[in-house]
């Protein structure tokens, strides 16, 4: 027993020592210099190779110099050194030369050339290069814009798992661009995007989801979709995130939560999360009332051009809620709304020019404000402008028309046609 056990050590000692040594060669070791951090030993090492015609240590020469690892950032350097790796065909040394190129660093930027660079290292698959490649190619870039052929590389480095790869190519079959228009493949490829974390790709899934484009409508997954592009602090979905908390569409309905949400958007600059917030106020919505509040938010949101802001601060004017009532102050930003095309916002305009309150009373400017109101489907703007047209003259009818085609031109609207009864 004692024999056999002596035969087994010297066996398995022979054993070892007729397994095979691998020697560490000498790029592997300047690449575990520089993950150590000795970025001046793994410069003296890979130079060495590089000026030995080593293309991968040339490649990694040229990034050193690029970064300014090891040795002073010179980004003319970094080009001699990638020009060396990118004729030998590297892959990454050839994306790297398009940036160089497409950025002017060390030399005049030059699409043309960087697409090329591009091209070379996208055709063997390097990723990023495809990727640029498209945005490129998209953009018309060193060369004229192709969307057809722009979608193809975006697709590519897609599959290969791109992320940004992915959101663009979902924007693009959203909008048809470069592909056949399909709402399912937009899906696909934002889930995808989403999945990887990219906010802005879950913000438009859950757009999706809440519209039921390209896929069943489910308010329960929109609202997952919002809530991790809302946490990421993306501020469409937090609003977003606090409508559907405000009317309990796959989520319970939570007033307190909505606003939590709307606030979040409101302090980022969001006009509708802040004018959200005040109608939340002005109701009493999971928060007491307070019309002074309610003004509050109004006017930060009316102040960044939000029509409806501005609508629901003159209802606030007019009434005297929350202030003092001012008719004048009323009609000043029911005009900012109403510029802005918002109905209830001519029609209340109209009812002032009529009334004469906040400014002169002015009946044709009051048949022009309702008649602009009722194209756009206001039952009683429609009736008010029967009824005002039936206590004008033809003449003044005509006025007014006049006054809501200079107004459709100078809006740009000339396809909307305006004519309202005639009188009796």
């Amino acid at each position: 027993m004692k024999l056999n056990t002596n035969i087994q050590g010297i066996v398995l000692c022979l054993l070892l020592l007729s397994e095979p040594v691998f020697a560490e060669s000498p790029l592997e070791r300047g690449i575990r210099m520089y993950d150590a951090g000795d970025y001046a030993s793994a410069l003296i090492l890979f130079k060495q190779l590089a000026e030995n015609g080593d293309a991968e240590a040339q490649n990694r020469v040229g990034g050193m110099y690029g970064v300014g690892r090891g040795v002073a950032q010179d980004f003319g350097q970094a080009r001699q050194w990638f020009v060396k790796a990118a004729a030998k065909g590297h892959a990454k040394a050839q994306y790297n030369l398009a940036q160089i190129y497409r950025h002017g660093l060390s030399v005049r930027k030059d699409p043309k050339i960087a697409r090329q660079w591009f091209a070379k290292a996208a055709a063997q698959g390097h990723v990023k290069a495809q990727f640029y490649l498209a945005e490129m190619v998209q953009l018309g870039e060193g060369g004229q814009p192709d969307p057809a052929q722009a979608a193809q590389w975006y697709l590519k480095a897609a599959r290969l798992g791109h992320a940004d790869a992915q959101e663009v190519l979902a924007g693009l079959y959203a909008q048809g661009s470069g592909v056949a228009q399909d709402a399912a493949q937009a899906a696909l490829w934002w889930r995808k995007a989403g999945d990887q974390g990219l906010m802005d790709a879950q913000f438009n899934l859950g757009q999706l989801y809440r519209t039921g484009q390209g896929v069943s409508p489910d308010y329960a997954l929109a609202a997952q979709w919002y809530q991790r592009a809302a946490q990421q602090g993306h501020v469409a979905a937090q609003r977003s995130l606090g409508v559907m908390y405000r009317q309990g569409l796959g989520v319970p309905k939570d007033p307190p939560k909505a606003l939590l949400w709307f606030q979040k958007a409101a302090a980022r600059g969001d006009a509708l999360a802040q004018d959200s917030i005040g109608s939340m106020y002005i109701q009493g919505t999971g928060v007491d009332k307070d019309p002074v509040q309610a003004v509050y938010w109004y006017r930060k949101a009316a102040a960044l051009g939000l029509a409806n802001a501005q609508f629901n601060l003159g209802v606030m004017y007019e009434r005297g809620q929350g202030v003092t009532q001012d008719y004048a102050e009323a009609v000043t930003w029911y005009r900012k709304a109403a510029e802005q095309s918002h109905p209830s916002a001519q029609f209340n305009l109209a009812a002032m020019h009529l009334n004469g309150q906040g400014l002169k009373q002015d009946a044709i400017l009051a048949y022009m404000w309702f008649s602009l109101a009722a194209t756009q489907g206001d039952p009683e703007a429609l009736k008010a402008q029967a009824r005002l047209a039936r206590q004008l003259t033809k003449a003044h009818i005509d006025q007014g028309k006049q006054l809501i085609e200079v107004w459709l031109a100078r809006h740009d609207q000339t396809n909307q046609s305006v004519t309202g009864p005639d009188q009796p």
